[in-house]
């Protein structure tokens, strides 16, 4: 249990550095956009990925309470739930692409 808790500290914290990075180089790379405030569209597509996203959450979490009655296990049950928060959140990235490509 030890060594699982440890390895996802540092899995959140390696992540934690690569997004700062990967903000940071963009930053650099157009200052300007850096600090633009979202437009209609922008606010829509992510309003409506978000959406999407909470129900893809809540039915993990559903899953998730499932798990818990059946198993009793509570490390089983807590990579479930934050499988469930991933899942989640590519859902909500992934419609966030698609619907600026789209256009929608």
């Amino acid at each position: 249990m030890a060594a699982q808790a440890g390895l996802l500290i540092a899995l959140a914290i390696i992540f934690t550095i690569i997004m700062t990075i990967a903000a940071t180089l963009f930053a650099v790379m157009r200052p300007r956009d850096a600090n633009a405030p979202a437009d209609e569209r922008d606010r829509n597509i992510t309003r409506r990925a978000s959406g999407f996203a909470y129900y893809v959450l809540i039915a993990g979490l559903a899953g998730c309470f499932a798990l818990a009655h059946i198993t009793r296990d509570l490390v089983l049950v807590l990579n479930a739930v934050l499988a469930a928060a991933v899942v989640a959140e590519l859902v909500r990235l992934g419609l966030q692409i698609r619907f600026y490509r789209t256009g929608q």
